[in-house]
């Protein structure tokens, strides 16, 4: 076996550039790689995962659909069916949720598709759903 294995293209599509396997782009665009995923891991919605609703709602779509929805295996996760942008009705939306075991989540084989009606079971919501945002007081 050869010591050294043959560079590959860099992830960009547009870079003609060949890097080491082990690396995924080439150093210029390693930089803009990572500002694209700190960018996507600081949207302003990103705090909702926080919320103790969703992590109820969470817990609860796993105990009901513990089995990966992509391929049968141990679910994981709760993944969002249509991307919710920040919109608490459809983040809080059963019926918009899919559960998926480690490898499908990270190797994004999660679809966004509706969920046909009968994979949602009857679902008794926590006494918090749905979310309701804080009064704001008005002042007087």
């Amino acid at each position: 076996m050869s010591p050294w294995k043959p560079k590959v293209p860099c992830g960009n599509k547009s870079c003609p550039e060949l890097v080491d396997p082990k690396d995924r782009f080439c150093p210029k665009h390693k930089k803009e790689d990572f500002k694209a995923f700190r960018e996507r891991a600081h949207r302003p919605w990103h705090s909702m995962y926080q919320m103790p609703q969703w992590k109820e709602l969470r817990d609860r779509y796993i105990a009901m659909h513990p089995t990966c929805e992509s391929c049968g295996g141990k679910a994981e996760h709760v993944h969002h069916v249509k991307a919710f942008r920040g919109d608490i009705k459809l983040f809080l939306d059963i019926t918009n949720l899919m559960s998926l075991c480690s490898n499908c989540h990270n190797k994004g084989k999660a679809k966004r598709v509706p969920l046909k009606v009968e994979q949602t079971p009857a679902f008794s919501p926590p006494q918090s759903f749905p979310f309701q945002p804080a009064e704001q007081d008005q002042g007087g």
